[in-house]
């Protein structure tokens, strides 16, 4: 009998199915110059072969959220002073774009790998609207585009929107497609 092996990541990406994830966090050596827009994430997952991950299940969103709580608590138990600073701290950029109207509304969202947005975890307030906090409205005086990333926080884990050109994000996260196993293997 023949058959395909399965499909595989490289060493230090996680698998989900014919995906693979890799967070990677800022905290190596502690320095303004380590942190990355997410221009400039998108740019280093690509150096990768890769893409800011998009999610598309609620599934895939709970595995790649499983991922960042391990990086985030690998960095808290390394004593990196700016785990526990500030919420934006705590958040690691993702695929997803916003463009809001002058009243908040979300006017177009879209992964950076092309794929449809048919798939949200926006981070619940119970007095605030879903994708931004009151300290960072959308501007009155046009439309503005911000980036997503996933924040955790100590009541939850979930999307937020910021800034895309903000450099203060905890990190990021990349996904790519598995490789195939290109060999056959016979069992006898």
């Amino acid at each position: 009998m023949t058959f395909a092996k399965g499909f595989s990541c490289e060493e230090g990406w996680s698998k989900l199915g014919i995906n693979c994830f890799k967070v990677f966090t800022f905290y190596g050596s502690y320095g303004a110059e380590n942190f990355a827009n997410s221009k400039d994430a998108k740019s280093r997952c690509e150096a990768l072969g890769a893409n800011l991950a998009s999610l598309h299940s609620s599934f895939e969103n709970q595995f790649v959220q499983e991922l960042v709580r391990k990086s985030y608590a690998q960095c808290q138990k390394d004593n990196v002073p700016w785990c526990c600073d500030s919420y934006t701290y705590d958040g690691y950029w993702i695929g997803m774009s916003l463009t809001r109207a002058s009243n908040g509304t979300i006017l177009s969202a879209k992964w950076s790998d092309g794929t449809n947005t048919h798939y949200g975890n926006p981070l619940k307030f119970a007095d605030r609207t879903p994708w931004y906090t009151p300290e960072h409205r959308p501007k009155q005086d046009n439309t503005e585009s911000n980036c997503v990333f996933i924040l955790l926080t100590n009541s939850g884990i979930g999307w937020a929107d910021y800034d895309c050109a903000m450099a203060k994000i905890g990190g990021y996260v990349c996904k790519k497609k598995a490789k195939r196993a290109a060999a056959l293997q016979e069992i006898f």
